[in-house]
C-alpha cells in the first residue's frame, strides 16, 4: 500500500508541475477563460429557464412592463397623430377660405378694371364728339 501510495504522490507532483508549465501557455489560459465563461452562461442559462417557467419571474414582470410602456408610447403617438391630423384639416379649411376670398378679391379687380376701360373708352370717345363740338368739357361719369 505504502508504493501506491508513494506512486499516486509521485503523479500528482508530476500533474502539479505540468498544470504549471500548461498554465504559461497562451491558448490554455485562453481554454480556461473560455471554460469559466462557458459555466457562467449554462448558470445564467438555467436560471432563465427556470424564470421562465415561473409566471412570478423577474424576467415574465420585465417583459410585461416593456410591453406596458411600449403600448403607452404606442397610445400617446396615435393621439399625437391625431392632434396633427386635425390641426392639419383646420388649416386646410383657411387656406381654402383665403383662396375663395382672394379669386372673389381678383374677381372685382379684374371686373372694376374692366369697368375703368369702359369708362375710359367712352371718355375717349365723348372727348372726340364734345372737341368736335369745340365745348371741350373733360368726361365726368
Amino acid at each position: 500500500m505504502r508504493r501506491y501510495n508513494e506512486y499516486y504522490a509521485k503523479m500528482k507532483v508530476h500533474k502539479d508541475s505540468l498544470g504549471e508549465v500548461e498554465s504559461k501557455w497562451s491558448f490554455m489560459t485562453e481554454l480556461h477563460e473560455k471554460r469559466d465563461l462557458v459555466k457562467k452562461l449554462l448558470t445564467v442559462k438555467e436560471e432563465l429557464t427556470q424564470d421562465s417557467r415561473n409566471p412570478e419571474g423577474n424576467q415574465m414582470k420585465q417583459v410585461q412592463e416593456d410591453i406596458t410602456k411600449l403600448k403607452d408610447q404606442i397610445i400617446t403617438v396615435k393621439e399625437s397623430n391625431i392632434e396633427k391630423t386635425h390641426f392639419l384639416e383646420e388649416e386646410k379649411n383657411t387656406h381654402e377660405k383665403l383662396r375663395e376670398e382672394i379669386e372673389i378679391k381678383i374677381y372685382y379687380k379684374t371686373k372694376n378694371r374692366e369697368q375703368e376701360r369702359r369708362e375710359a373708352l367712352f371718355c375717349s370717345s365723348s372727348r372726340k364728339m364734345v372737341e368736335t363740338d369745340e365745348a371741350h368739357v373733360p368726361c365726368q361719369l
